[in-house]
């Protein structure tokens, strides 16, 4: 289960969900799930709004998720 550790912002969470699941179909080995989340934090990140903004740059948009669960 991918959950959040604390209230987060819908627009970040939607885009973090989205760059998350696009990313998990090509992640192989143990570390995959992990890595598409570390990837999906890091694309949050540095999103770049249409006005040149990075919105969602500090980490209370992207940090507080976490997987939890059997990693098999």
């Amino acid at each position: 289960m991918l959950v959040s550790l604390w209230p987060v912002d819908d627009a970040a969470t939607a885009l973090l969900m989205r760059e998350f699941y696009r990313r998990l179909p090509t992640a192989s080995g143990a570390g995959a799930r992990a890595e598409a989340l570390r990837e999906a934090q890091r694309a949050v990140r540095d999103w770049e709004s249409p006005g040149g903004a990075h919105p969602y740059a500090h980490p209370a948009y992207w940090a507080g998720f976490t997987l939890v669960g059997d990693a098999g």
